[in-house]
């Protein structure tokens, strides 16, 4: 989502330029203040699997926002792999509908579970249903960035071991393995 960016001269800043013109799923535009407000969020809260951004950017100095689609990110050390190891890995969620949700005092992150209308991202595909320990559904979102995804939809059983996985991948039941867990390594 981010087209370019500079690294200043001392490796402690990022002015980063992001894609005009990318949507969330529900036609909201990404722009620097929600991208600002999901790192702010991630800083605020050190979330263990965002380790990537709160271990790299700066607490001294906050992310800037220059214009609409610019912003400039501060970092702790200098850390050459930012835009790829930290952008490029960070979840950008909609703050129009987490702001208000996260603001609430018993919001636990790790316990809440989305509403279906919460469901919204900015990828290649939308959230369509999620049937509880069966499946989940994404459609194609036609209004992606990069272009439209080349397959119309895809759903994602839940299956919960490696084994059984590895197996409906042989059968061709599904056409993915995405690997074994970490309790049968």
């Amino acid at each position: 989502m981010h087209e370019s960016w500079e690294i200043s001269d001392d490796k402690l800043s990022y002015v980063v330029h992001l894609t005009e013109g990318v949507l969330f799923h529900d036609g909201v535009e990404v722009t620097a203040e929600v991208v600002k407000w999901n790192f702010d969020f991630i800083m605020e809260n050190n979330f263990t699997r965002m380790s990537n951004v709160w271990q790299i950017l700066s607490r001294d100095k906050p992310t800037e926002i220059i214009d609409k689609y610019t912003l400039r990110f501060h970092v702790a050390e200098p850390y050459v792999p930012f835009p790829r190891n930290t952008l490029g890995t960070a979840y950008i969620y909609p703050q129009h509908i987490w702001e208000p949700i996260a603001a609430d005092p018993n919001f636990d992150w790790f316990t809440y579970v989305p509403s279906d209308d919460e469901q919204i991202g900015c990828g290649p595909f939308k959230f369509v249903a999620y049937v509880p320990n069966a499946w989940y559904k994404f459609e194609a979102f036609d209004e992606y960035w990069h272009g439209r995804p080349y397959l119309d939809e895809i759903v994602r059983p839940i299956i919960t071991s490696g084994d059984a996985e590895l197996l409906a991948v042989k059968r061709g039941d599904v056409d993915i393995f995405t690997g074994f867990l970490a309790s049968e390594a």
